[in-house]
Parts: structure tokens; sequence; C-alpha cells
């Protein structure tokens, strides 16, 4: 659990560095990653959820968007329900 939210922590801190060095029309170079998935199943989750921590790490699959979740042919977790 311990390592799981360190790495929420830098990829949170690495998020503000890379939104605050866009380009000078206003880009943003890096779009957050807010929904998690398993190469194994077709479903994603928040990456808070119960079933999202026992995804291994090379396992995951991030999804920017619900949309983008959903085009990849996944389905929402009916525990977290994003």
């Amino acid at each position: 659990m311990r390592k799981k939210l360190l790495r929420v922590i830098g990829v949170t801190v690495l998020i503000l560095i890379l939104c605050s060095c866009g380009s000078s029309d206003g880009e943003v170079l890096f779009e957050e990653e807010n929904y998690v998935g398993s190469i194994n199943s077709d479903i994603y989750h928040y990456p808070e959820c119960k079933w999202a921590n026992k995804i291994k790490e090379y396992n995951e699959v991030w999804f920017s968007s619900i949309e983008d979740a959903e085009n990849e042919g996944y389905r929402s977790c009916h525990t977290c329900n994003p």
C-alpha cells in the first residue's frame, strides 16, 4: 500500500512539473491518467478501487478518460463505478 501511495505522489508531482512546462501556445504536454484497467480483463477502475490495487504493475493499462477506456473495449467496474 505504501509503495502504491508513493507512486501516486510521484506521478502527481510529475504531472505538476510537466503541466507547468506547456508549449507557448498553452498546449499541455502531459495527459493525466485517471482510470486503470488490466491487460487480463475488460474492466476499468478508479486507481483507489480495491480491485485496481490488485492489478500487478506490469499488467496495468491507464486511460485518461472513460471514453478512452470504453473505446478500447473496457467497461466500468461495478464496485467503484467510475
